[in-house]
């Protein structure tokens, strides 16, 4: 599979505690870093600025908070690995009314520890099976 389209990269601050069967863990900070590829699927490029804003708007609203406590961290462990497929699937259905689908996200605390999202790893999946719940952006 090829990839020909754009890479964003945005650093976002965040603040957790690891949660396992009822234990919560002390609140940390860490700087995640979060590389997007995102393809143009119609050629036209005065979206650019307007997508990016959007992606921006999205990820300042996980600024400086604590992801605990907010949805859907306040039921599900707030992992990077759960952060990001969240991020991917909200940004993955925002995009796609600009005629632009993200091919893979990268998020990472640490410069050696990366995850890894695409639709070729998780399987194809349409709009209409991903969790349409309210953005605010």
């Amino acid at each position: 599979m090829s990839f020909s389209g754009y890479k964003f990269k945005f650093r976002l601050n965040i603040a957790h505690s690891f949660v396992d069967n009822g234990f919560i863990g002390d609140m940390h900070y860490h700087t995640v870093e979060i590389n997007m590829f995102i393809q143009n699927l119609n050629d036209d490029i005065r979206y650019f600025q307007e997508v990016e804003d959007l992606v921006k708007s999205y990820l300042n609203q996980h600024e400086n908070i604590y992801l605990n406590s907010v949805p859907p961290f306040d039921v599900i462990s707030p992992t990077i690995e759960n952060f990001g497929e969240v991020i991917y699937k909200d940004i993955k259905y925002l995009l796609a009314t600009y005629d632009f689908q993200v091919e893979r996200l990268e998020i990472s605390e640490n410069p050696t520890r990366i995850y890894i999202i695409s639709d070729f790893l998780l399987g194809d999946k349409s709009l209409d099976q991903l969790d349409r719940r309210e953005l605010n952006c």
